[in-house]
């Protein structure tokens, strides 16, 4: 079961239309910086790319870059 730290949140940074609104997230929710958030950032960028999704692959990987 995961708890609501990592359900929200996550969605919240990830789905930041701007980087700056996704710092703001980030500093509202310090734990994303960790590497539980960063592995699974890792693992959607992957199964992102191998549905050929590129436009939302780069997103993740920008994403990605401020942690």
């Amino acid at each position: 079961m995961y708890e609501a730290i990592w359900v929200n949140p996550p969605r919240e940074f990830l789905t930041a239309r701007t980087p700056q609104t996704a710092e703001q997230v980030l500093n509202k929710y310090p734990q994303l910086r960790g590497p539980r958030a960063a592995n699974l950032i890792d693992k959607f960028i992957r199964e992102t790319g191998q549905q050929g999704d590129l436009a939302g692959k780069r997103h993740l990987q920008e994403r990605h870059r401020l942690l």
